[in-house]
């Protein structure tokens, strides 16, 4: 890639204090809660309806005339830390019980089933009406099933992937509509206006603060000259093409001319340059929008259905001027991370989460090669897509951020860490006892460093493994016992060799 210069940021950082995990209960009142049910009604279509005590989905007729209503809700997650994890989410309802109003539940005609849907674009309470009514999105909606008595609550509705992508991405709330909008039908629920605080609608959310404990931070974002990314275009007639000079990073399943194609990409950061001392305590991954809608692939699109993606571990070398569909890498599945749908054609994703692949791809150097992007259901017509290093906006480029705690080695060999079970029983040192040659043998893909220790504790050799089998000459050393260190990433495993 050619004529932009590769950033790598070093930002130091105040350490940060990790808790454990937190529930957090919202459940708003009259004040700082955001409902409103939006009427249909032809006489009510541009009245706002954001004060009712009641939070309501309904297909009715007010005197001979037919009007659907349906509700929206909104709440405010200021209290969560900006990078906590969100473990789940649950919607409570309390039933609207009285006979005022809209009434309770209904199922006069046939089934009140309902779905949440996620929404896409924003609202005000005191403001929005039917005629202004926000644009929802399809896919992820989460069924709420008939009731079976008039006054029954809809309590923990899981929402959990919702809540995700509105604190990662845009809060806009939910809305609620019945499954099939026809008379005469009908849900009835208490709103945050309700007189009785404890029937206001309730979400706990359980969630864990991942902040980084660490003080230093790695900012990744190359430019055209270093930055490693290339298209895999599946297209019959682009198999044996290479785009490594592509300005967007897409994934999608489209028609060509008629003729089907699926399309993935790779992405690659020189995580080299991190310290060897680094120990990984979180790794965030931003990708910002294409910003072009009749370029290259086009934006963000999920016309046939869910556009997620999943980010892959590539396990097998590429060269970005040389790749294509025919030559394509190999991946692994071993903690992919999954990228959600998107809500609207020029999403960002600017806190996608790849800990554990940027774990992987540091602990092991030799099978790791950067992301694979693909689209977790390749059916067409389904599309992201990204700018990549080539763009002409370094701002849009791709960017890591790796969050590191800088470990000091030392030559103590009594200081034992055995805290990574898997990585103290990794090595075979054999024969032991030995008389001249040592064979070590590695059952794991981590780089690491060997340190040898007479018995008095001094270092008298040290190098790096370069092989997965290392031959070691033993004929230098007197006859004694001896004390192996294997060090990677802060974890330290020590072994004892007898020579005679």
């Amino acid at each position: 890639m050619k004529n932009a210069i590769f950033s790598l940021i070093i930002v130091w950082l105040l350490p940060l204090i990790v808790s454990a995990q937190t529930t957090l209960i919202l459940q708003p009142n009259a004040r700082v809660g955001q409902d409103a049910i939006i009427h249909g009604l032809e006489s009510e279509m541009n009245k706002n309806w954001g004060n009712t005590p009641s939070f309501n989905i309904n297909t009715w007729t007010y005197q001979g005339t037919s009007g659907i209503v349906r509700s929206i809700i909104r709440f405010d997650y200021s209290e969560i830390p900006e990078d906590a994890i969100i473990i789940s989410a649950h919607l409570s309802l309390y039933a609207w019980a009285a006979e005022n109003g809209f009434g309770p539940h209904s199922t006069i005609s046939g089934s009140n089933e309902c779905f949440l849907y996620q929404v896409t674009s924003d609202w005000n309470e005191q403001e929005v009406t039917w005629n202004t009514q926000p644009s929802i999105a399809d896919i992820g909606k989460v069924y709420i099933p008939a009731s079976t008595y008039p006054n029954q609550d809809y309590l923990r509705i899981d929402v959990t992937n919702m809540v995700k992508k509105q604190i990662n991405y845009n809060n806009y709330g939910f809305l609620i509509k019945l499954k099939e909008e026809s008379y005469y039908r009908m849900m009835s629920f208490c709103s945050s206006d309700h007189e009785n605080s404890k029937k206001h609608p309730q979400l706990i959310i359980q969630y864990k603060e991942t902040n980084p404990t660490s003080d230093t931070c790695f900012v990744f974002q190359p430019g055209s000259r270093e930055g490693k990314d290339a298209i895999l275009h599946g297209l019959i007639s682009e198999i044996n093409n290479n785009y490594g000079d592509n300005p967007q990073i897409a994934a999608n399943a489209w028609t060509f001319g008629g003729t089907p194609g699926v399309v993935r990409n790779l992405i690659d950061f020189d995580l080299k340059k991190l310290p060897s001392n680094a120990k990984i305590k979180k790794a965030i991954l931003s990708l910002y929008a294409w910003d072009h809608v009749n370029k290259e692939f086009g934006q963000h699109s999920t016309l046939s259905g869910s556009n997620a993606c999943i980010l892959h571990r590539v396990i097998s070398p590429w060269e970005e001027n040389k790749v294509t569909w025919n030559t394509h890498p190999e991946y692994t599945d071993k903690n992919k991370v999954t990228i959600p749908y998107s809500d609207f054609p020029t999403q960002n994703y600017p806190n996608i989460d790849v800990t554990e692949l940027v774990e992987d791809m540091v602990a092991m150097p030799k099978k790791s090669f950067g992301f694979l992007l693909k689209l977790e259901t390749e059916e067409y017509y389904r599309m992201m897509n990204f700018c990549s290093s080539d763009h002409s906006n370094p701002e849009l480029r791709p960017q890591l951020k790796v969050f590191c705690e800088l470990y000091e080695e030392t030559n103590d060999p009594q200081v034992n860490n055995t805290s990574n079970i898997d990585f103290k029983d990794s090595f075979i040192i054999y024969p032991n006892p030995a008389t001249n040659k040592l064979q070590i043998d590695s059952k794991t893909e981590i780089n690491f460093d060997i340190k040898i220790y007479n018995m008095n504790g001094s270092l008298i050799d040290e190098f790096t493994n370069a092989d997965e089998i290392i031959e070691y000459d033993m004929t230098k050393y007197p006859q004694g016992v001896y004390l192996f260190s294997f060090i990677s990433y802060g974890y330290i495993s020590h072994q004892k060799v007898i020579i005679q």
